[in-house]
């Protein structure tokens, strides 16, 4: 009775053996990382994948592998740096899962590695211990696409300014901030030459043209301002600070001689004269994104009626 007993239970033992070695050779096949780690934030298993994306020698110890993990950088969607308290591939956090989180992390190599990473408390064998399993895959390509189609759809092809769309959203942000830098004033900007420009010179000589103003506009902004190309001759600049009315003044008179400097566009020297609506911004402004442009838009005409490149505000 007893040696059936004895085999019963090495019997059992052999399936759990198989069991345990059929899932580890499975999970070291897996293209995604696997990490097991104690509540007491030790790391239990790794498997291959788990190194090779991570950039760490396949023959450290679970050990070592913990202490580099930790040094590498993290940072979360927008990539902004995760405090070490914050970071969720340490210690499991209250036996709560988490799922399809963005993180970055900066390899040793300089080089930075965009992961999805899931994970959810574990308790193995009949231990009262709760473990957290963490898997994690490499979406470096696809996150650059979405950067790349991200970036497609807020900037101009042309001069690389963030367009329309963008400069809208960013006043909207603007305007609800309850802290931060403030957000002073837009000026609106028109090339009065450009039809000129094209008709006489071609299209290139044009396209030439706003991409000098472009390039002139973010030297003459200041490092805190957004520069954006409204649409076809048109430009505005969101202007952050504590800048005195006066100092706006002056910011668009060195903004227009910055940009009336001789160009030399398809073997002809021109300046590139220009019209500028200033509209300043209260800390309480009730207007809206598009009616603050408007108003910029319409500063602009009644500078360029008063003669172009003239400015008012």
């Amino acid at each position: 009775m007893a040696v059936a007993k004895w085999k019963d239970e090495s019997a059992r033992v052999g399936v759990r053996d198989h069991g345990e070695r059929f899932f580890e050779t499975i999970v070291e096949l897996l293209d995604d990382g696997i990490i097991v780690m104690g509540d007491d934030g030790s790391v239990k298993f790794v498997n291959p994948a788990a190194r090779r994306i991570l950039g760490l020698e396949p023959e450290q110890t679970l050990a070592d592998f913990a202490e580099r993990a930790a040094q590498l950088p993290l940072f979360d969607a927008d990539g902004v740096p995760v405090p070490t308290e914050l970071r969720t591939t340490g210690r499991p956090r209250l036996g709560m899962s988490f799922s399809r989180q963005i993180y970055a992390v900066d390899l040793s190599n300089g080089e930075r590695r965009w992961l999805l990473i899931n994970g959810c408390p574990v308790r193995l064998d009949d231990s009262d211990d709760v473990d957290v399993l963490i898997s994690f895959s490499d979406v470096t390509s696809q996150h650059a696409s979405v950067e790349r189609l991200m970036h497609q759809a807020n900037h101009d092809p042309l001069t690389g300014l963030p367009n329309r769309g963008y400069v809208l959203r960013r006043i909207t942000e603007a305007l609800a901030a309850a802290d931060g830098v403030r957000f002073r004033a837009v000026l609106f900007i028109d090339l009065d030459d450009l039809k000129t420009t094209n008709d006489t010179l071609g299209h290139d000589a044009g396209d030439e043209l706003l991409r000098a103003a472009a390039a002139r506009l973010r030297l003459a902004a200041g490092p805190a301002d957004v520069v954006g190309r409204h649409g076809g001759d048109e430009f505005v600049v969101l202007i952050f600070g504590t800048a005195t009315r006066g100092e706006l003044k002056a910011l668009v008179k060195r903004l227009q001689s910055r940009l009336a400097e001789p160009l030399l566009v398809a073997e002809t020297t021109t300046p590139i004269r220009a019209s500028v609506g200033l509209v300043e911004v209260d800390d309480d402004d009730k207007r809206t994104a598009e009616e603050i442009l408007r108003d910029a838009d319409r500063a602009m005409y009644t500078a360029k009626r008063a003669g172009r490149g003239g400015s008012t505000g």
